[in-house]
């Protein structure tokens, strides 16, 4: 009579028990660490646009505009690039839809203030619709563009006074107005597109692993139709149910309350899109399905822009999204929960995505069904 190890050890599932703790250490610590963005990385491909209609002032060797000096000599410091727009309304319309990470106005009299003596007065338009360092470097922006600002106009303001120290006294020669365009209720706000994707793709991966391995066993030639059904439908239930869960959660937690059906529904479709894509992946190939799958799951937040610019990403999972429209799924969910252009939801792309991967799921699962019905 066998002991207790040799029929375990019989299983097809022992070497599993062994393999898996490892398996996902190695996995959570590769990815995770892996797929961090460094801070310098992520300013470097975030732009600053600027809209400087400052006149200018009647100088000795013609028209003189300071703060075309001064943005010209800060452009060197500034850990971030910048582009310019001939009008605010431009450059309102780059911030809302992500093109470029914060706005700098320069009013027209500008130069004049500076030469007068008077304040003058800069505005930053931030955002907290687009990626957390985006966010956080908006926040900053103000009191750095301060600083510097009104030390250059000091230094101007002195040499045209023909060496007369500036008051140090006095109130900042330069000031810095903000508006916010999309302001997040709260800190954890920001963190909440993240918080809903990564889960969602993970409760898709897990859900799909199971339900294939659940229902693999009965695949044959007869009722492959029937098996294609059951792996596109029944992740849907489920998928609803935790993402409900993950709304209610993140409601309760950042202040997102507004809006509430509007991202859940949005959320249970992108869970049910994830699903059949990671099942396609399963349907086609199997369990080797998963050499494809968990990269994606773990990867798409950082290749879709979840904590710094998508153009930050690594070169070498970043094309992630020429394949599948990462960028814009989260970019539709922060649209919801934070705020963002009336057309940021990529409905096409999810209903074209979903349709592919539906055909992927029934094409794999008819093809090994009368090939070889224990591969998949």
């Amino acid at each position: 009579m066998k002991s207790t190890f040799e029929q375990v050890r019989a299983q097809p599932t022992f070497r599993g028990a062994f393999i898996a703790p490892i398996f996902i250490l190695i996995i959570f610590g590769f990815f995770n660490l892996t797929s961090t963005v460094e801070p310098s990385d992520g300013a470097a491909k975030m732009t600053l646009a600027i809209v400087n209609s400052d006149e200018g002032f009647a100088s000795p060797i013609g028209n003189l505009k300071i703060s075309e000096q001064i943005l010209k000599g800060a452009g060197a410091s500034l850990p971030f690039g910048s582009a310019s727009y001939e009008s605010e309304e431009a450059a309102r319309d780059a911030l809302n839809r992500g093109t470029v990470s914060m706005v700098l106005l320069v009013p027209a009299d500008f130069s004049a203030n500076v030469v007068k003596g008077a304040p003058a007065e800069l505005k930053v338009i931030r955002t907290d619709h687009l990626s957390i360092a985006e966010a956080q470097f908006g926040a900053q922006l103000p009191g750095l563009l301060q600083a510097n600002f009104s030390m250059a106009a000091s230094l101007v303001g002195k040499a045209l006074a023909a060496g007369m120290p500036p008051s140090l006294g006095g109130p900042l020669p330069v000031t810095v107005s903000t508006e916010v365009l999309h302001a997040a209720p709260t800190m954890r706000a920001l963190l909440a597109p993240f918080v809903l994707l990564f889960p969602t793709w993970l409760a898709a991966l897990v859900g799909s692993l199971m339900l294939f391995i659940a229902a693999r066993g009965s695949l044959n030639g007869d009722n492959y139709v029937g098996q294609t059904m059951l792996r596109l439908f029944v992740p849907v239930i489920p998928l609803g149910i935790a993402t409900l869960c993950g709304v209610l959660v993140v409601g309760f937690f950042a202040d997102t309350w507004g809006g509430f059906f509007g991202p859940w529904f949005y959320l249970w479709g992108v869970g049910v899109v994830a699903a059949w894509i990671i099942m396609a992946l399963f349907s086609l190939f199997g369990f080797l399905g998963l050499i494809a799958a968990v990269p994606l799951v773990f990867y798409q937040a950082a290749a879709a822009g979840a904590l710094a610019p998508a153009a930050a990403a690594p070169s070498w999972f970043s094309w992630l999204n020429d394949v599948l429209p990462l960028q814009e799924i989260l970019f539709g969910l922060r649209s919801l929960l934070i705020g963002g252009p009336v057309d940021a939801i990529p409905y096409g792309a999810i209903l074209f995505v979903a349709v592919v991967a539906a055909v992927l799921v029934f094409v794999g699962t008819a093809f090994w069904a009368w090939v070889s019905p224990k591969m998949v």
